[in-house]
């Protein structure tokens, strides 16, 4: 029994770590908070001054205080395992110092995505929420160094957040490898119900349960309707409508969310410049990248 988190999804951002968050929190022995990402470990004592548009709505999400986040966790002491995913642990130096001072034997979780398409999925993100001030991607990457020199959040880092291996290996460095399980998305999309069940066997959970999958969540596409947007988020947020109706509600958000594709010439830029970084991730993981080189 718990009343702090023994596991975290530590990222990446769009790579499915929503999905991730709600199919844990479905499981009977495991308990997530309301809030997904607290981001505790990345800003203990130090709340963030970020300074980008829409950035004051994840500052006051942010949870600064050990006291505020053990509450987070309040309703956790009948549950196996308990958990939150931070996706910007993955990206802050200080994370991986903070989780093992304060839970050193926690299990921690990645999954990661070819980093091109994060960094075009971010930016739609973005674009869905409004926040985003340029309806170009390659303008946005071309102001993403004066955007970190203002002072804008991480959430704003479009192809810095991709340098997987250097940011992972800090937390190689930090912990054990038997407490660390990454996940590629790829496996995710193909089997989600096998990640899910080799999920729930690495945090200690009976791995028969089977989650309801009919919603995919966090989708990123810019919205034909920002007002039909805005009611299916609430529709979402509340309690999950019985099949046939989720399931229209899915295809009419699918429908209200087109995805631009991400132009040739630019993934190969940002593939050009992840090379070097997903050849040494490859080998840190054991695993062939080399579909995310195409």
């Amino acid at each position: 029994m718990v009343a702090f988190p023994n596991f975290l999804i530590i990222g990446a951002a769009k790579s499915g770590t929503t999905a991730l968050y709600q199919y844990l929190k479905q499981h009977p022995q495991v308990f997530m908070p309301a809030l997904k990402e607290p981001r505790f470990f990345a800003h203990e004592n130090r709340p963030p001054d970020w300074r980008g548009p829409g950035d004051e709505i994840y500052r006051a999400a942010t949870v600064t205080n050990l006291v505020q986040y053990v509450g987070l966790f309040h309703g956790a002491d009948g549950a196996r395992a308990a958990g939150e995913a931070s996706t910007q642990y993955l990206y802050m130096e200080r994370a991986p110092e903070r989780i093992r001072h304060y839970a050193p034997r926690a299990r921690l979780v990645a999954i990661l995505r070819d980093p091109a398409e994060v960094a075009h999925a971010v930016f739609l993100h973005k674009r869905r929420e409004g926040f985003e001030p340029h309806r170009s991607f390659e303008r946005a990457l071309e102001e993403e160094d004066a955007r970190v020199r203002d002072g804008w959040s991480p959430f704003w880092f479009y192809r810095r957040r991709g340098f997987y291996y250097e940011h992972l290996r800090r937390y190689f460095d930090a912990f054990p490898r038997e407490q660390l399980k990454v996940f590629v998305y790829d496996d995710f999309k193909r089997d989600p119900r096998g990640v899910m069940r080799e999920l729930y066997r690495f945090i200690d959970v009976d791995d028969s349960f089977e989650p309801d999958m009919t919603h995919r969540p966090n989708v990123s596409g810019v919205p034909r309707s920002r007002a039909l947007y805005r009611w299916l988020e609430k529709s979402s947020a509340r309690e999950a409508p019985p099949g046939l109706k989720r399931k229209l509600l899915s295809r009419l958000r699918d429908w209200n969310l087109p995805k631009p594709r991400l132009a040739p010439e630019t993934r190969a830029r940002l593939v050009e410049g992840y090379r070097e970084d997903i050849l040494k991730l490859q080998d840190l993981l054991g695993r062939d990248l080399s579909r995310w080189l195409r």
